[in-house]
């Protein structure tokens, strides 16, 4: 991304974009933890597609309207903590005092969560058996862990 890209990219976003923060509660299954992500909505399709480009990820969808007489907006969000935390460092010196300050909050919330996380998933543990691996170490460990949930009784 060019300086002048960057400094377009951070004009726009001051305007139109959105910083946001989640923290997620924890559950039964996962820990808690929090969620990062840049978002851009409005009516100019090109303008969006634009910024998907320069940044190089993300996706762009049109997003629900109101009301039916409204123009159609369309949306542009990435949501990966550690593109999302290296763009923000980007962009944080080009954004006016109240950008900063939320990014500044978003970029303080990764550092108090530990940094970017790195996967941590093995193969043959429980998580890889859900999510779909389908490598042969994943598969035969979730056909041992179904095989235990499911006894098949011989007669």
């Amino acid at each position: 991304m060019s300086d002048t890209e960057l400094a377009w990219l951070a004009g726009l976003l001051e305007g139109e974009g959105a910083f946001i923060l989640q923290r997620v509660p924890p559950t039964e299954r996962e820990a808690a933890r929090i969620r990062i992500k840049v978002s851009l909505q409005m009516t100019d399709r090109d303008v969006v597609e634009k910024v998907r480009d320069i940044v190089g990820l993300g996706t762009v969808r049109r997003a629900k309207t109101a009301k039916d007489h409204y123009k159609p907006t369309y949306q542009w969000q990435i949501s990966a903590m550690g593109v999302v935390a290296a763009l923000l460092q980007l962009l944080a010196p080009h954004m006016g005092m109240r950008r900063q300050q939320q990014i500044a909050a978003c970029l303080a919330a990764v550092e108090e969560a530990g940094g970017v996380p790195r996967r941590r998933r093995r193969h043959g543990q429980s998580k890889y058996q859900y999510d779909g691996c389908r490598c042969d170490i994943c598969y035969q460990a979730k056909s041992q862990a179904n095989a235990r949930r499911n006894p098949v009784a011989v007669v």
